[in-house]
Formats: C-alpha cells, sequence, structure tokens
C-alpha cells in the first residue's frame, strides 16, 4: 500500500513540476547546472566556471548552479536545491546543463521540453551503453529513449567518439557537437599544486613526485579486484615504489565504494607508498591527472583523456572475456588501448618500469589513439561549447 501511495504521489509531482515548467515563461540568457549527490566537478564544473570567468564575453548571460552542498551555497550564483528560489529559477531557465542526464536534480527528469537539456557527459564513450548494451531490457530501451528525447545538443570529443554517442543514444548527428571535453582544458594550463581544489594535502605533497594513478572501472553487479594477480606479494610492489621513489594513487571508482575499505586496510598494511584517491580525496580526478607519470586502468576511458598529455598507459584486463559478455566495449579493445596488458605480478612490474621510462615503446600507438578520440588538442573545449550555447540564446 506505502508503495503505491509512493508511486501515485510521484506521478503528481511529475505532472505539478511539468504543467508548471511548460508554464512558466522561460529567460532565455538563463542556464542552469547541477551534478548528482552535491558535486561540483568534472564536465559541467570546468564549463560552469568557464562561463563564470567570461561573462563579460557572453552577452550577458547568467549562469546558476543548483546544489545541496551546503558548503558551496552563497544565494548568488550558487543556490540551495530544497529553496524556493533555486526551484523558481530551475522554472524560468531556458537551458539545463547535466554530466550524467536529466536527472541531475531530483525533480528535473519531470521538465517539459520547452527547455534545452545539453549533455556534456562524463566521459569519452568507450564502454557500451544505452541502446549498445545488450544486457538492456525492453523496459530499459524504453526509459533510455524517453531520456534520449529531451536532450537538445550531446558533446563528443571527434568524430569517432560522435559516431558512438549517436549509437548510443539512437542521436541524429547534427545533435551532437564535437568540442572535446571541457574538463580536459586543464590539462593544457594546470594550476599550481598549491592551488588545487578538492584534493588532499597530503595527495598534493606527492604530486610532484612519480605518480603512478590506478583507477579501474566498476563492474555492474561485482567488485573490481585490484591487483588481480596470481602471484600477487602486495610487499614486493611496496618496495619497487620505495626504490623509485614513486607512488601510486588508488582510485576506485564512485559506484565501486564497497571496496573502499579492502583498499584502506591494504594501505594501512602496506605503507605510505600506496594512497587512497577517491572522491573524498580527489573530488575531480582531472586537476591531477597533469602531475601524473603513468595510469593503470581497465576499461575505465580515463586514459583516452591522459593521452593528451602523452602519458603511457598499463592496463589490467583480467576479466576482459567476462567484461565483453556483460556490459563490453565498443571498440576492439586492443586496437585502443595502446600499452602492455599484464596478467601476472612481474609483468605489471616490467610494464610500470617500461612507462615511468617514458614509455617509448607504445609512443606511436598512444599517438594513433589520442588522435583518434581527440578531433581539438587545444584546450578550448568551454570556449567552442560557450559559443554553441550562444547560438542558443540567439534563436529564440
Amino acid at each position: 500500500m506505502i508503495k503505491i501511495i509512493k508511486v501515485i504521489s510521484l506521478k503528481v509531482l511529475g505532472i505539478f513540476i511539468y504543467v508548471l515548467d511548460y508554464l512558466v515563461p522561460k529567460d532565455n540568457k538563463l542556464f542552469i547546472f547541477s551534478q548528482r549527490n552535491g558535486q561540483f566537478s568534472d564536465n559541467s564544473k570546468s564549463l560552469f566556471q568557464y562561463m563564470q570567468e567570461n561573462s563579460e564575453l557572453l552577452a550577458d548571460v547568467r549562469t546558476v548552479w543548483i546544489t545541496k552542498n551546503k558548503g558551496l551555497v552563497d544565494n548568488k550564483i550558487f543556490l540551495d536545491i530544497c529553496s524556493l528560489s533555486s526551484f523558481w529559477v530551475s522554472l524560468r531557465a531556458k537551458h539545463f546543463i547535466v554530466c550524467h542526464g536529466s536527472g541531475e536534480l531530483f525533480y528535473s527528469r519531470y521538465f517539459s521540453k520547452k527547455k534545452n537539456t545539453i549533455v556534456l557527459w562524463h566521459a569519452i564513450m568507450l564502454k557500451k551503453y544505452g541502446f549498445l548494451d545488450a544486457s538492456y531490457t525492453q523496459k530499459d530501451y524504453n526509459s533510455i529513449k524517453k531520456e534520449r528525447d529531451k536532450y537538445t545538443l550531446f558533446l563528443a570529443s571527434s568524430k569517432l567518439d560522435a559516431l558512438s554517442v549517436s549509437a548510443c543514444n539512437q542521436l541524429e548527428s547534427d545533435r551532437v557537437l564535437i568540442t572535446g571535453l571541457p574538463r580536459n582544458d586543464i590539462l593544457f594550463n594546470p594550476p599550481a599544486v598549491s592551488r588545487l581544489h578538492g584534493v588532499s594535502e597530503h595527495i598534493k605533497e606527492i604530486l610532484n613526485k612519480k605518480v603512478i594513478l590506478y583507477a579501474p572501472t566498476f563492474r555492474d553487479g561485482g567488485l573490481t579486484q585490484f591487483f588481480p594477480f596470481e602471484d600477487l606479494k602486495i610487499e614486493s610492489i611496496a618496495k619497487y615504489l620505495r626504490k623509485n621513489n614513486a607512488y601510486m594513487l588508488i582510485r576506485p571508482h564512485q559506484n565501486d565504494r564497497k571496496n573502499i575499505q579492502r583498499l584502506k586496510d591494504l594501505i594501512r598494511k602496506h605503507g605510505e607508498r600506496f594512497i587512497l584517491a577517491d572522491i573524498n580525496n580527489v573530488i575531480d580526478v582531472a586537476e591531477i591527472i597533469p602531475y601524473v607519470d603513468t595510469i593503470i586502468t581497465d576499461y575505465s576511458s580515463i586514459y583516452l583523456d591522459a593521452l593528451l598529455l602523452n602519458c603511457p598507459c598499463v592496463f589490467i584486463p583480467y576479466d576482459l572475456e567476462e567484461y565483453e559478455s556483460a556490459r563490453g566495449i565498443i571498440y576492439d579493445y586492443d586496437m585502443v588501448t595502446p600499452g602492455a596488458k599484464v596478467k601476472t605480478q612481474a609483468e605489471f612490474l616490467d610494464a610500470l618500469s617500461e612507462a615511468l621510462n617514458g614509455g617509448l615503446k607504445y609512443q606511436d600507438r598512444r599517438n594513433q589513439v589520442r588522435d583518434m578520440f581527440h578531433a581539438h588538442q587545444d584546450g578550448k573545449a568551454s570556449q567552442r561549447v560557450a559559443k554553441k550555447l550562444l547560438a542558443l540564446v540567439a534563436c529564440r
């Protein structure tokens, strides 16, 4: 009975918000941003900051961030999600900028089609998603279609990425903009370590050393295995790091929170060379990529961003066959992963040595994959996106 009441209440709320959003006149120069879980990071953060810093060039465009993060709220450009003023602003805004989808605000899924929804997304499309994900049910596909129909524009980083965006969302090509990702602008003009926001002081202290970032993706319905080697001897890896005066930042995916305690135990037992770089210690991973010497991953697309800096990569696809049969990769895995694929700890340490010494073995492959996924390599993605948004303002 309670479940039925909840469903009915949500439907009534949805209709109420939809009608309000449809009836309230729209301010064509007002853009609202938001991000799930009160975060302030990724492409949304980068574009928002660019538009704030260049407001005089953006024809009186107003940008507002709506958040549940009380630490951000200033009642000017950062509004409390629970306030009437933020709700009114969200109804008045003609444009809604999102990083994950239309549900960034708990009520935004009910907005009418009178509002433009611009999807910056949070990664280059590497893993199968949406209509390419064979594990989805018909109900899932219907939900994706309903979500897709709300999108006005969707960002991509290259022609190849644009094809994947279109395929995953069954989105017309003229709704996909090849601008590059705003968060990657920082790679071309990184701030001093002391000015990094949302990075713990402990991590800041080691960013001028040799830094290895271990950042695998999550598994649907299962835990990611870190250091999945049959010949694993963590102390040997710690000894290797000490010998090379290197530090390993371990970053579990934010959808893989159950791994946090296990990683804390590993770090506590094996010394200061392993450092947890989860979202509590590094809010926005893009900020530390300029200081990383090598990236270790599996199926995460984080390495594609780092290729803009020619960062060597090491891959641990320990469950590739299983992963391909579940979610899967859009492309041939070997074709798009320019680095050693390791299965044992011995191979892992050899690959790390090669990578930390410049990674020349895979230099040409890194350049090829970089050019496949990055049409623009100039640090001006936010500028290009802002120009496209101004074009929306001009089209009343």
